[in-house]
């Protein structure tokens, strides 16, 4: 794979995530959250309806919680099978958070899980509660880009099969340079 094609499928994951793509991998969490809670929920694309008008910190976390799991685990899996393609749009697609965050904490966009939590809790509890998803959102990215680290040598072959020709012109190099260098002495009578 050449460089270029390994960052537009990041960024293709990326921009697949501002329109919502894969939204509803996002959405079953709510739903399942509401469902486990006895509430009777209804999924959209990418809005999921609750018959309750408090939505509870449960179900309005879960949505980001279970995506951001079920993301990396599909990611891990595809980089295991050796889709890498796939796996790097997924991871694309999930580091799209990065983005959420920057214009959460710089420019004051709240994303609507949160506003609507805002409506019905203190902002303390919420903002904590993002505040440890947050610590989860970093580790399983890293746990991503650990997986694409161990990857490299079969995602870049081409650039490695370069890479180990370079060393071993390199060490025929210096090894003929050692052989002109002594040269065995004769005896003379």
């Amino acid at each position: 794979m050449k460089k270029g094609m390994f960052v537009g499928l990041i960024l293709a994951g990326v921009i697949s995530a501002v329109f919502g793509v894969l939204a509803p991998l996002h959405e079953i969490w709510h739903w399942l959250a509401a469902f486990l809670l006895g509430v009777e929920a209804r999924i959209g694309w990418d809005i999921t309806y609750i018959t309750i008008s408090e939505v509870t910190l449960f179900i309005g976390f879960a949505g980001m919680f279970g995506e951001v799991t079920i993301l990396t685990l599909i990611m891990i899996k595809f980089a295991s099978m050796k889709y890498f393609k796939l796996s790097l749009y997924i991871f694309g697609y999930s580091a799209s958070y990065i983005i959420a965050l920057f214009s959460f904490l710089f420019l004051g966009f709240v994303p609507i899980d949160i506003e609507v939590m805002l409506g019905n809790y203190d902002k303390w509890i919420v903002y904590s509660i993002f505040g440890v998803f947050m610590f989860y959102y970093i580790f399983v990215l890293l746990l991503q880009i650990i997986t694409i680290n161990c990857f490299k040598t079969s995602i870049f072959p081409e650039l490695f099969a370069k890479r180990v020709q370079e060393k071993l012109n390199y060490i025929e190099k210096k090894a003929k340079a050692e052989e002109n260098k002594y040269k065995p002495l004769t005896l003379v009578k």
